[in-house]
C-alpha cells in the first residue's frame, strides 16, 4: 500500500506513517504542501510499480469484511474496461456513490444517491445493485490497470479536485474503454 501524506503534521500520525514504514506494511509518499489532489495521486501512481492501481479515499470504512478487493479489481479482466468503482454509502446505509451519470442538463451527477436501503425494490435493485457501465467514476473509489492510467496520461493536474477523475473516465471512454460499477466493492464513507 502506498499512502500519501498532505503534509499533515499531526506527531501521533507522523508516529503511524513510521511504524507502517518500519514494519513494511505501507510506504508513506509524503508531498509537498499545497500539492493538489490530481497531483498528488499521479505520484502515489508513479511510487506504486505495480499491476493494478486502487484509488481509495482515506476515510472509507469496510461495510463487511467480504471480497470487496477481489470484487473491485476482477471487473478489470472484462473485455474492454478501463476503470471500475465500488458502491459508496453513508454511515446511515443510503446511496452516496454509484458511478455518475453525464450530459444531465450539461454537468454531471452520482445515480442513485441518497436511495435508501429499504428502496432497493426491483428498479432499485436494477441501478444500485447490479453491476453496469456507467458514464464515470469517482476516484474516492476506483480500479484500473497501470497500464491503463499511464496510456490515459493519469489525472490533469490543472483541472479542480471536484472532477478530475471525472475528465479521466472521458479519456478512458475516448480510447473506447468503459466505466463499470459493481455494488459488490461496498464501503462506507
Amino acid at each position: 500500500f502506498i499512502i500519501v501524506d498532505e503534509g499533515e503534521r499531526d506527531e501521533q500520525l507522523t508516529r503511524f506513517y513510521q511504524e507502517l514504514e518500519e514494519n513494511r506494511a505501507a510506504r508513506v509518499y509524503h508531498c509537498p504542501p499545497g500539492t493538489g489532489l490530481p497531483a498528488r495521486t499521479n505520484r502515489a501512481a508513479q511510487e506504486a510499480n505495480c499491476a493494478l492501481l486502487v484509488f481509495a479515499d482515506p476515510c472509507l470504512e469496510l461495510r463487511t469484511c467480504g471480497d470487496w478487493l477481489e470484487e473491485l479489481t476482477g471487473q478489470l479482466y472484462r473485455e474492454q474496461v478501463g476503470a471500475v468503482g465500488g458502491r459508496l454509502l453513508y454511515p446511515d446505509g443510503h446511496v452516496a456513490q454509484a458511478g455518475y451519470v453525464l450530459g444531465l442538463l450539461g454537468g454531471y451527477a452520482p445515480t442513485c444517491l441518497g436511495l435508501s436501503p429499504e428502496a432497493f425494490n426491483e428498479a432499485g435493485q436494477r441501478l444500485a445493485g447490479a453491476i453496469r457501465e456507467v458514464s464515470a467514476l469517482s476516484c474516492q473509489l476506483m480500479a484500473l490497470k497501470a497500464e491503463t492510467f499511464f496510456a490515459a496520461g493519469g489525472f490533469d493536474e490543472t483541472l479542480d479536485p471536484e472532477g478530475f477523475d471525472l475528465a479521466f473516465c472521458l479519456k478512458l471512454r475516448e480510447k473506447n474503454l468503459r466505466c463499470v460499477y459493481t455494488p459488490f466493492a461496498e464501503l462506507i464513507l
